[in-house]
């Protein structure tokens, strides 16, 4: 048994090396090579699971949709354990909103209930599933077929983790843009500097530092998600205390005694009151210019990447959110006018802009309406490590929501029309009581 055990490893060895060249050559976009080597494989191994399901994944990419998911059916005959190429595979199918994805979600899910459930699909008879099939089904048909482009605007402190963590169940990396909120502007650059053609093979973009992105005149959807501005605000001053270096810091936490009264003082010193609509407001096109203004940069984007404390200040990763360009651009803004702006972007430019209160409603109501016939489910992630309500004084939650009364107006607002729409998919979420 020991001599035979000796004889396969060499066998096994090479097979591990072959599977990563595989997923290399895949991730690169080099799925001829890939199919190649996963054929030899099979040849090698017919009853071999995962080079089958890796082959699969290569001719879905290839856009062989119909070949694809025959092979995956026979691979997952011969699979015991679910593989992280299958997730892979699903979300490919999902990216490319196919009607396949219902069927191969559908196979995962009675061959590993634990995996599927992470998912819900149109054909589901579960009372999420049929809300969702119902979403699906009345959303405006040009909606679902027209945009190539999903912008996720994540305001801080509303939930975007869990919406980031979902979309990364729907869409690869390969083509993700990732537009963190600290190192935004290098970033940004390197967005603008993609080509036409890298830009329209984009299908998600993560906007964490608010900015007036250039579609290119590629047809997109946005979403984001509003929260109630005394959570909001709480949510970000223990989150921050909590978490350090680990996030994009404020102003008082440097300033004035550490308190709630100081840092209130310190965020409307700083023009942050209303801060949600604030960074709503500058995605609106009147902003474009000043951003371009702000953001114009001679250095190469080596530089820019390479270099963390660059000389100019303009390209200075960011350490407080006091210090990005959103509260200055609004600063001459009076508070109707922000509220007007904020107001018309979300109209104009998103689908369905949901509140924390019904994240996961406002994440399927959204995959719903760009047609995915499957969609992730929310893994609730990103606590705020905030206390209690109860525990935070009165008059700290009343000089809030008098200080951030446009906030809390298109908060309400925003929450009282999608309850309107989507009534059917938050009960079903609520589930029995």
């Amino acid at each position: 048994m020991k001599k035979q055990a000796s004889a396969n490893a060499p066998q096994k060895r090479v097979r591990s090396v072959k599977l990563k060249s595989i997923a290399r050559c895949a991730a690169k976009g080099r799925y001829k090579t890939a199919i190649s080597t996963a054929k030899q494989l099979l040849e090698e191994s017919p009853e071999d699971g995962e080079s089958g399901a890796w082959l699969a994944f290569c001719l879905l990419e290839s856009g062989k949709t119909r070949r694809a998911v025959e092979q995956f059916t026979d691979s997952l005959a011969k699979t015991n354990t679910p593989r992280p190429i299958h997730p892979q595979f699903l979300r490919s199918l999902i990216q490319q909103r196919s009607k396949a994805a219902i069927a191969v979600h559908a196979m995962l899910r009675e061959q590993f209930p634990a995996f599927a459930a992470n998912y819900v699909s149109t054909s589901g008879d579960d009372p999420i599933s049929k809300a969702y099939r119902s979403e699906f089904n009345t959303a405006a048909p040009n909606a679902r077929t027209n945009p190539n482009l999903l912008i996720f605007n994540h305001l801080p402190f509303t939930g975007g983790t869990s919406i980031q963590a979902s979309l990364s169940l729907a869409f690869h990396k390969n083509r993700f843009f990732n537009i963190k909120r600290r190192s935004g502007l290098p970033m940004i650059h390197r967005l603008n500097a993609l080509s036409d053609e890298e830009f329209a093979a984009l299908k998600y973009i993560h906007l964490h530092h608010p900015y007036p992105i250039n579609n290119r005149g590629i047809a997109f959807a946005r979403i984001t998600v509003l929260r109630d501005p005394v959570s909001y605000f709480l949510s970000g001053y223990f989150k921050r205390r909590n978490l350090g270096k680990k996030i994009i810091g404020s102003r008082d936490m440097v300033e004035g005694d550490g308190g709630f009264d100081s840092a209130i003082d310190i965020a409307e010193k700083y023009r942050m009151r209303n801060g949600l609509a604030r960074q709503l407001a500058v995605l609106h096109p009147r902003f474009a210019p000043a951003y371009a203004r702000h953001y114009a940069v001679r250095r190469s984007l080596k530089h820019i990447v390479l270099k963390k404390e660059p000389k100019n200040p303009h390209l200075q990763y960011c350490e407080f959110e006091e210090d990005l360009f959103y509260p200055k651009a609004t600063a001459k803004l009076s508070d109707p006018a922000v509220y007007e702006l904020a107001k018309e972007v979300l109209e104009s430019d998103f689908c369905d802009p949901c509140v924390i209160k019904h994240l996961e409603a406002g994440f399927l109501a959204s995959m719903a309406r760009l047609g995915h016939h499957v969609s992730p489910r929310i893994p609730h992630r990103g606590a705020s490590h905030q206390p209690p309500r109860e525990a935070i004084p009165d008059e700290v939650k009343a000089r809030l929501r008098n200080l951030n009364q446009i906030d809390q107006r298109l908060y309400d607002e925003t929450t009282a029309e999608f309850e309107r729409k989507h009534n059917a998919l938050i009960e079903a979420l609520r589930g029995p009581l």
